[in-house]
């Protein structure tokens, strides 16, 4: 299901239209959604998905939007996305850069869920794998919007490594990871084409944990947990 909203009104020159010219003089403006060599279905400026027959077309040409014309938003209430963001993460010594991507599908536009997997790097590289619940609260061009990750949380063999030789033996070391968990609130600016981009800030948590001797002797065990707001930026499919 494909709900049709408005945006504002913008300005001449910033963007461009396409225009369909009918024989016998008719002009339909919008947005080309799909054209074959039978027909084209064209997003009218009325918001209507209408087809055109191939044969009842003069020209088609891209022109400039005049000042007040209203062009249309297409909201994809149900089916597949993708939503892959960048990030900068903010904590207490271990502040850092975070990619993740998620897929998933969407049931309505409360209810988005999906899977994802993530690179984070600061003092240590870590992997989250994660499940993913996100909502959007409006059917309107610009909508706030709410997500939650849960998940386990890979991590690197070589995080956090220090070196006293002769005697630190890398052999002696265990790396394992643990607790992945994020969720924030984000504004999506949805464009003219089924593409959106997002911002937004979200809390997040990482643990993992090192496993390690000195020279074949005591085993120590440090536990890390990392606390930390990030800040993100993402598009949407």
């Amino acid at each position: 299901m494909i709900v049709i909203l408005s945006l504002p009104k913008v300005k001449a020159q910033s963007s461009t239209q396409d225009v369909v010219y009918i024989k016998g003089g008719s002009i339909y403006r919008g947005i080309i959604k799909a054209q074959t060599d039978k027909n084209i279905q064209l997003l009218t400026i009325g918001s209507n998905l209408m087809t055109i027959d191939n044969t009842m077309v003069d020209s088609v040409k891209q022109e400039h939007i005049p000042s007040g014309y209203y062009m249309p938003v297409m909201i994809r209430n149900k089916g597949y996305f993708n939503v892959t963001d960048i990030g900068l993460m903010i904590g207490e010594n271990t502040n850092g850069f975070e990619v993740e991507t998620v897929n998933g599908y969407r049931f309505n536009r409360w209810l988005n869920l999906g899977g994802g997997i993530g690179f984070q790097i600061s003092d240590a590289m870590l992997f989250p794998v994660f499940g993913s619940v996100r909502s959007e609260f409006l059917k309107t061009s610009t909508t706030p919007v709410f997500f939650a990750d849960a998940g386990y949380n890979f991590a690197s063999p070589r995080n956090n490594v220090y070196y006293y030789e002769p005697f630190y033996y890398p052999g002696d070391e265990k790396v394992t990871g643990g607790f992945y968990g994020s969720a924030g609130f984000g504004i999506k600016f949805r464009m003219r084409s089924e593409v959106a981009i997002s911002i937004g800030a979200a809390y997040a948590q990482n643990r993992w944990q090192r496993t390690y001797s000195y020279s074949g002797g005591e085993k120590y065990n440090y536990k890390y947990t990392y606390q930390r707001m990030c800040l993100k930026f993402g598009v949407e499919f």
